[in-house]
């Protein structure tokens, strides 16, 4: 499941995308540079948020600089989350600061990892939990730094000297499957939750055939991407997703109604309803074999989308006057739901006596 908004933090006028707190920066050869020798922080002048994706390329560019990074979390001067390399302890870290009480751990980097050159320090933010990167490897040690820090935040920069960096992103949203999905609950407007949705292997699951069941994660934004897959085992009901809510009054809704085969787009728009669209999904459509896979013997076919197959003929064999057919009472042949799928069928020969 994945939803986004993405932003380019170096853009023109980089002034007015950042809050510097302290320090020197400017922009010099298409880098954003921080010269001062103390400590220096820039937050990104952003919308705040609950999950997001913040990365930076970093390099110390004074022997003296010692600690470089970025804030992966900051509220107030009293609560933020550093996540930072340290030159002098061969290390990379991270400081939580609570309600004005700070913590710091500390994992040993390779030794010969050279601090002097660009390295790309991402932070994954889904709710209160991070995922830390460091040159798109998980960080040693203890990559997932799990918190109680609630509500929305705003990421930046940090520094103990003179540093340089390039290549800022930051993204909001997320992007969580199987067991890792979390942070669902009531909507930004304060809409609870409907029934009890559990976060299993299989992902976020709702059992109940009652009414309409619900449940929100995210932040209120003006444009964003969202996609999930969505099953059901039972065939019955409608499933999907509320592509925006605002209230009970303004949403959209996209769901699959299991029973009838059809996608079903439908809302309300200051409490006046959208007409529903629909379009059917009980549709057939010819699949030819893949022939740069295919040879006399065997047919190679390529299905690009989950597809079950409950009936299998081959009218065309190398033999005369003869065809293969299933059986009527067969097993459904049920592709597995990521990529695509081969579909090879061997035919042989038979002699008829």
């Amino acid at each position: 499941m994945v939803i986004k908004r993405r932003r380019n933090v170096l853009a023109i006028n980089w002034q007015n995308k950042w809050h510097i707190k302290t320090g020197d920066w400017h922009i010099q050869n298409k880098e954003l540079i921080q010269s001062s020798g103390k400590a220096s922080h820039a937050i990104i002048n952003s919308l705040a948020a609950t999950n997001y994706l913040f990365e930076a390329n970093i390099k110390m560019t004074s022997p003296v600089t010692t600690k470089a990074g970025v804030y992966a979390w900051w509220k107030d001067d009293n609560n933020w989350m550093k996540v930072l390399l340290n030159k002098s302890k061969k290390a990379w870290l991270y400081q939580l600061k609570k309600d004005g009480k700070p913590t710091t751990q500390s994992f040993a980097l390779p030794s010969n990892f050279d601090y002097n050159v660009y390295h790309t320090l991402s932070v994954y933010k889904n709710a209160s939990n991070f995922i830390i990167k460091i040159d798109d490897l998980p960080a040693p040690v203890n990559p997932v730094i799990k918190t109680n820090i609630p509500g929305i935040g705003i990421p930046g920069l940090y520094t103990e000297g003179a540093a340089a960096f390039d290549g800022i992103l930051y993204t909001i949203g997320w992007d969580e499957f199987d067991s890792t999905i979390t942070g669902w609950g009531t909507s930004d407007k304060y809409k609870k939750q409907k029934e009890l949705w559990a976060v299993t292997k299989e992902g976020l699951t709702q059992i109940s055939e009652a009414g309409e069941n619900f449940v929100f994660k995210g932040d209120a934004l003006d444009e964003y991407e969202i996609d999930a897959q969505v099953t059901s085992e039972s065939n019955k009901g409608s499933a999907g997703v509320y592509a925006v809510y605002a209230d009970d009054n303004n949403y959209l809704k996209a769901v699959f109604d299991f029973k009838n085969q059809k996608f079903i787009v439908s809302g309300k728009e200051n409490g006046k309803t959208i007409i529903a669209n629909e379009v059917s999904l009980a549709t057939s459509k010819n699949n030819y074999a893949n022939m740069a896979n295919t040879d006399f013997f065997e047919k190679h076919f390529t299905f690009p989308i989950p597809t079950s197959i409950n009936g299998l003929k081959l009218s065309k064999m190398p033999y005369i006057r003869t065809a293969l057919e299933t059986a009527k009472e067969v097993e459904d042949i049920t592709q597995i739901p990521y990529g695509c799928t081969n579909l090879r069928v061997s035919q042989f020969p038979v002699i008829r006596r």
